[in-house]
C-alpha cells in the first residue's frame, strides 16, 4: 500500500505577512468591539474636590414613568453640603422616600442616604469624572453602589446596585429636569 503524502513549501516572507496582517486585524476588531472601549473612563477622586463641583446635579429630577414614578431634588451646595431627597410614587400611593445629603468632609465626598427615615448609611465617592459620580460602601447589604451620570441629552441616569438577599441586584432611574 502507497500513501500519497503532499508536501507544502513555506513561503517565509508572503505567509508570515499574511498571518500578521490578519492577526492585526483581528486585534483591531476585538479592541473595537470590546465593551471597555465604549465605557467612560472614571478615576479615583481627586482629595480636593469640593461639593461645589457637584453642582450639576443641583435642581428637581423626575422620571417619565407612571407607575410607579421617581423624582428627586437637589439643593444647590452651601456649607460644604447638598441637601436632597428622593420619593417613589405609585400611583396617588407614596411607595418610598429618603432623605439625602453629600458632604465635603477633610476625609473626601460622601453620599448619606436615610431612606424611609431609618439610620442614616453613608457611601464614600470612589469614582468620578466631569459627568459622573460613583458612591460605594462594600459593607452596606444593599445598596453597595449608587451611582449619577449625567448624560448628552441632559437627563441624569441613577443606578443602584448591589447584594441583596444573597443574589445580585439592580435598578435605575432616568430622569430629567422639571
Amino acid at each position: 500500500m502507497r500513501i500519497n503524502l503532499r508536501v507544502e513549501t513555506f513561503l517565509p516572507n508572503v505567509d508570515l505577512f499574511r498571518f500578521s496582517t490578519a492577526m492585526l486585524l483581528l486585534c483591531a476588531v476585538l479592541f473595537i468591539a470590546s465593551p471597555s472601549f465604549a465605557q467612560v473612563k472614571l478615576h479615583a477622586p481627586d482629595k480636593k474636590k469640593t461639593v461645589n463641583e457637584l453642582s450639576w446635579l443641583t435642581g428637581k429630577w423626575k422620571s417619565k414613568n407612571a407607575n410607579p414614578s421617581f423624582e428627586e431634588h437637589w439643593m444647590s451646595p452651601r456649607g460644604e453640603a447638598m441637601i436632597g431627597m428622593g420619593r417613589e410614587m405609585n400611583g396617588a400611593k407614596l411607595d418610598f422616600h429618603e432623605y439625602l445629603r453629600i458632604e465635603q468632609r477633610n476625609d473626601g465626598i460622601v453620599y448619606v442616604a436615610q431612606p424611609m427615615g431609618r439610620k442614616e448609611t453613608q457611601f464614600r465617592l470612589t469614582k468620578e469624572n466631569k459627568n459622573t459620580l460613583v458612591f460605594e460602601n462594600p459593607e452596606h447589604d444593599f445598596p453597595n453602589v449608587i451611582e449619577y451620570q449625567k448624560r448628552d441629552d441632559g437627563s441624569l441616569c441613577v443606578r443602584v446596585s448591589g447584594l441583596g438577599k444573597k443574589k445580585n441586584k439592580s435598578f435605575q432611574h432616568i430622569m430629567y429636569k422639571f
